[in-house]
């Protein structure tokens, strides 16, 4: 495992741990394909430029989303859900900021896809790191994206 991908791993778990206190197992790609899924993306500029996309499928969302909004039976709303995956995307980006720059650079507001209205591309981009999660039994990925010149 490369350096990037140790951080990500890194990153990862302490983030699910701390954030939904569930754990995350680093697991092969083949057997993290999240299907249908919700996308949050961060972009990062300055003296590096890429993004960082989380993909996870809409049922862990909506759990991810009840842990942090605490609303007990209640499902979450779309509010909520896109919420709490604008956060963790925040989150992971600006901690993968700092290891993939050393300073000089900001990092966007965070954007939520849904895969069902269309397909999340960021063109100009090359796929620098990817990395596989399951969260119990849900499947997480973890793609980071630098831009070429």
């Amino acid at each position: 495992m490369d350096t990037l991908s140790q951080s990500i791993v890194e990153l990862c778990e302490a983030v699910w741990s701390q954030t939904l206190e569930l754990p995350l197992v680093h697991a092969p790609e083949s057997e993290a394909s999240p299907g249908a899924s919700i996308q949050g993306r961060v972009q990062i500029t300055g003296t590096w430029t890429g993004a960082i996309v989380l993909q996870c499928s809409p049922a862990f969302a909506s759990d991810a989303a009840r842990r942090i909004f605490g609303d007990g039976d209640r499902p979450p709303s779309q509010d909520d859900i896109r919420d709490t995956i604008s956060e963790l995307t925040n989150i992971l980006g600006g901690n993968l900021k700092a290891v993939l720059s050393n300073g000089g650079c900001q990092l966007s507001f965070p954007t939520v896809f849904e895969e069902q209205d269309f397909s999340l591309s960021v063109p100009g981009t090359r796929t620098v790191a990817r990395d596989a999660f399951v969260c119990g039994t849900a499947p997480i990925v973890v793609t980071v994206l630098k831009a070429v010149s």
